[in-house]
């Protein structure tokens, strides 16, 4: 009877870890599954964040095309205006400096000029003799808002003039500030630096400097 009870209690052992491994097996199925549906879960949400990015993408591809149609039209009408204003001083040029015993034969507009990389470009340049008959060159930049720090970078340009335009050395040259609008000081400061000042008056410009004024000799 011992002998019995002990093969019975073996056979008990088999079938219990039988089921234990069933259960183990099932379980092992349910994480399987699990697993699987974590994995088609987790595709899901790298396609779902590919397709945002992709969007992403595309809506900032729209959005640089936008921005760089509307710096377009922005330069456009900036280079139109300036243009117009350009249009507007250069013939004044001819009339205004006469008066005062310039003899101008020729006017270029926006004058560009290179130097190792470096670029120069004068809104307005006038060519011409004074009234002693010696050559001068009346070099005018036109602002649609002329400020201080605008009369300082006129100032700029005209230290370099014959650096970027060689041809020019020997002759006289004499700035001149343009402004449509003008900063309080503006006026007098770039008189006081010895540029010609020339402002809007009805459909005409004017020279604002004093009748005694002496222009500064740059060149």
């Amino acid at each position: 009877m011992k002998k019995r009870y002990d093969i019975d209690k073996i056979l008990k052992g088999i079938e219990e870890l039988k089921e234990s491994q069933k259960k183990t097996d099932e379980q092992l199925k349910k994480t399987d599954e699990q697993l699987k549906k974590t994995d088609e879960q987790l595709n899901r949400t790298d396609a779902e964040i590919d397709r945002v990015i992709k969007e992403a993408e595309e809506r900032s591809k729209r959005i640089d095309a936008e921005i760089e149609k509307v710096n377009k039209m922005v330069g456009n009408l900036t280079d139109g205006w300036g243009k117009f204003v350009e249009g507007l001083v250069e013939p004044a040029v001819w009339v205004l400096f006469k008066r005062l015993g310039y003899k101008i034969t020729r006017t270029l507009q926006r004058v560009s000029s290179n130097v190792n990389g470096r670029n120069l470009e004068i809104d307005i340049l006038a060519i011409g003799k004074n009234k002693e008959g010696e050559d001068i060159i009346l070099v005018t930049e036109v602002k649609s808002n002329l400020t201080i720090e605008e009369v300082k970078k006129i100032e700029g340009v005209l230290r370099e003039f014959i650096e970027f335009f060689p041809e020019y050395r020997g002759k006289k040259v004499i700035g001149v500030a343009s402004g449509i609008r003008f900063e309080k000081g503006a006026g007098g400061y770039a008189e006081g630096r010895g540029l010609y000042v020339l402002a809007p008056s009805g459909e005409n410009m004017k020279i604002l400097n004093s009748s005694d004024f002496k222009p500064r000799i740059w060149g």
